[in-house]
């Protein structure tokens, strides 16, 4: 569980810096990298 918010804290800041890059893929790497996560889960 902990590890889940760990992943989930590191996530959102990666959200961030792939906003300042790309506003439009912002919601769509979040999405990918969510997915990426499960499967290793």
């Amino acid at each position: 569980m902990i590890s889940f918010i760990l992943y989930y804290i590191i996530s959102v800041l990666l959200g961030q810096i792939f906003q300042y890059y790309c506003d439009i893929g912002f919601s769509f790497s979040v999405d990918i990298f969510l997915i990426i996560l499960i499967l290793i889960l």
